[in-house]
């Protein structure tokens, strides 16, 4: 008898203990929910941290109907040609850019940022002979002015005239360019002449100067 009652003791304490653990996990699990609600701190931080990239492409979009707006009333307004696009330039679209710069050519064709946007655009596009058109333009009036003048050695090497893109991008290390771009023609001067590039250079490309 002692036996049968002690057996059923047992028995009832580990329905108690089963009960109590479910207790235990099921309150965890809601803790647990609760803390990976919308509410919490980790859904705020996401919407935080994707926050600001949205404002930024507002500010943007805000920026471009201001100007685009400014040209319709005043369609002599170079500054305001050159900033909307410098803003295409630097957002990749590119015909938009191309549009806006043609343009404001047509108003200041001496225009050394004009110019050397225009031929950065067609290069960038695949354009190569109306970007060197571009860039020759400003060595015209100013032979010293380094980016164009690296461009015009990007287009030689685009169009395999190894030879006039020597002379270019040696002229450019003659005008003591920024060291970073200095960096880069030492690497297409090797390149071009079939040694191993410096160790530590970067890779140029058309990105490298405006």
């Amino acid at each position: 008898m002692k036996n049968r009652d002690t057996n059923l003791i047992k028995k009832e304490i580990a329905i108690v203990v089963t009960i109590v653990a479910l207790v235990i996990g099921f309150l965890g699990g809601v803790f647990y929910s609760a803390l990976k609600s919308p509410s919490g701190t980790s859904q705020n931080a996401g919407t935080q941290s994707t926050g600001q990239p949205s404002q930024n492409v507002q500010q943007q979009a805000n920026r471009i109907l201001a100007l685009e707006q400014e040209i319709a009333a005043n369609p002599d307004n170079v500054n305001a040609l050159i900033e909307l696009g410098d803003i295409y330039l630097d957002s990749n679209r590119y015909e938009n850019a191309i549009s806006i710069f043609v343009k404001a050519e047509q108003l200041a064709p001496a225009n050394f940022h004009i110019l050397n946007d225009l031929g950065t655009l067609y290069l960038r596009t695949g354009r190569l002979e109306t970007a060197l058109e571009k860039f020759e333009a400003v060595l015209k009036i100013d032979p010293s002015h380094i980016h164009s003048l690296y461009y015009v050695g990007l287009v030689h090497r685009e169009t395999g005239n190894a030879d006039k893109a020597l002379q270019a991008f040696e002229e450019v290390l003659g005008l003591n360019p920024d060291p970073q771009l200095a960096d880069a023609i030492r690497q297409e001067i090797a390149t071009l002449k079939d040694q191993p590039p410096p160790s530590g250079f970067p890779g140029s490309d058309f990105n490298q100067a405006k």
